[in-house]
């Protein structure tokens, strides 16, 4: 029955008409004959599953595929039930879905497939599964790590741009987890060989990524703290070494990070060093992290281990808007400034209509976003600060700090 069918439709047409007839009591046993006729002759005639795969049109774009999958398409079951066929009268050719996947995809395509997959909720769980498989077949096929990394097509030029695709990095980083797991005699060897085969920089972008793994975290975060003492004898700059480090990339777990605090250490020695030549740890800090440093800091103060230096960077962050503030109130001619800092945010307001009102605009503008703030009046002349003193007091009622 196949046989005359396929003269009219080919594969793909054929098994969504069977797929759909399966389901319809009176056509069901049709359909069933012909899938079966169907894979009979396939298997008689040594067809591959990746053959199949293309035959039935699902070879051809990742796009769907897996969620095809998750939902049971009935191109899909008709597929896997194939590959089992195939693999039960080939055992020596067995495929499983991720292989016949790269041989269509390649790697790379499987990889870019997996992310996409991850973000979907019903796929992700699916997707994250054949992730780990990947990983496994990669070890299992003997792949070494610099073979991962030219698979996945990773350039080290790139990666100190770090304009590569990033899950495709990450997917490097956590075969090298995988490797070491399954061969921990040659960690030292896997460390020694990153250490010849990347500068500082690229080499720090692949250390801060295996700290997040257990098995890679106390030997990446020795390997970035030995490289200190090499920097001050060099007396790189502290904002050298901050980029070296690549410390910005940590986010708004910077001031957890024992790397910053080893950092911070530096910069103290250095700036004993060269007493003519100091340097600002904030400036690092600030330039790097100007538009976290609010999450920075409110993560900092909920962790007792961080909670002083999260007051440190609050300090240094609320005395530069205040310099900032100043310097507007001169640059333009303004008698004062209100100004409210909210951790690492600002808002100034010339009180052209009094302290009191430009407090309350600030008040509301505070609420609206959900942030706590402290007050200030910015003043050129000590004279006009006193006529603020009144309204100033009213205004702090109002923020309920009196």
């Amino acid at each position: 029955m196949y046989s005359t069918l396929s003269k009219y439709f080919n594969d793909d047409g054929l098994f969504q008409m069977t797929g759909e007839a399966q389901y319809l009591e009176k056509t069901k046993a049709i359909a069933i004959k012909v899938e079966d006729d169907w894979l009979q002759a396939g298997i008689h005639s040594h067809k591959t599953p990746y053959q199949v795969l293309e035959t039935l049109g699902l070879g051809q774009t990742t796009d769907k595929l897996l969620e095809k999958v998750v939902l049971d398409n009935s191109l899909v079951i008709t597929w896997v039930k194939y590959t089992e066929h195939f693999n039960k009268m080939y055992p020596d050719e067995k495929m499983t879905m991720l292989e016949t996947f790269t041989k269509a995809f390649s790697n790379i395509g499987v990889m870019k497939m997996l992310h996409t997959a991850k973000w979907e909720k019903r796929t992700k769980i699916f997707a994250t599964n054949m992730e780990s498989e990947q990983l496994k077949m990669w070890l299992s096929s003997g792949k070494t790590i610099d073979d991962v990394f030219n698979l996945l097509k990773l350039d080290k030029e790139v990666l100190v741009y770090r304009v590569l695709d990033e899950h495709l990095f990450r997917t490097w980083v956590s075969y090298i987890n995988a490797y070491i797991m399954a061969n921990p005699e040659k960690k030292a060897a896997v460390f020694f060989g990153l250490q010849s085969n990347f500068e500082d920089k690229p080499l720090n972008i692949i250390l801060n990524e295996a700290k997040k793994y257990s098995s890679m975290e106390n030997t990446a975060t020795k390997i970035q703290t030995d490289k200190i003492p090499t920097y001050l004898a060099n007396n790189k700059p502290p904002r050298d070494v901050f980029e070296l480090l690549e410390l910005k990339y940590m986010g708004s777990d910077i001031l957890g990070s024992a790397l910053f605090n080893t950092w911070m250490k530096y910069v103290e020695v250095f700036n004993k060093r060269n007493p003519n030549h100091q340097e600002s740890w904030f400036d690092a800090v600030r330039s790097n992290l100007e538009y976290g440093g609010a999450q920075t800091i409110e993560k900092a103060m909920k962790n007792p281990n961080t909670v002083e230096v999260g007051k440190k960077l609050e300090k240094e962050w609320l005395n530069f808007w205040l310099i900032q503030h100043m310097n507007a109130v001169q640059q333009e001619n303004l008698q004062c400034v209100v100004m409210a800092s909210v951790s690492t945010g600002s808002l100034g307001v010339s009180p052209t209509e009094g302290g009191l009102v430009a407090m309350r605009a600030i008040k509301k503008f505070l609420v609206r976003n959900n942030w706590r703030g402290k007050l200030a009046i910015v003043c050129k002349e000590e004279n006009v600060l006193q006529a603020f003193v009144a309204a100033k007091r009213e205004a702090l009622k109002e923020f309920n700090l009196l």
